[in-house]
């Protein structure tokens, strides 16, 4: 075997997944959301309950936690 051979065969060794791994559980980065989308996303939000004031921190937090995929303990109560 040439030394080119053995340098594709480590390669490959390294990119690949682990065969006890399923390709669904592979980790995904999230990242935050930015201030623009949960301005944008409360804005929906005040919006679809009927635009009245005083709820802007609801709101916000609402839109904040949605986009950022964290679960609102909340909702399940109610």
């Amino acid at each position: 075997m040439g030394a080119t051979s053995k340098k594709a065969s480590n390669d490959a060794k390294k990119n690949r997944v682990p065969s006890d791994m399923d390709s669904e559980e592979v980790p995904v980065t999230l990242r935050s959301p930015t201030i623009e989308e949960i301005r944008y996303r409360a804005y929906d939000i005040y919006l679809s309950k009927g635009a009245t004031d005083g709820h802007d921190l609801e709101h916000w937090l609402e839109a904040e936690s949605e986009l950022s995929g964290a679960k609102d303990s909340t909702a399940l109560s109610e």
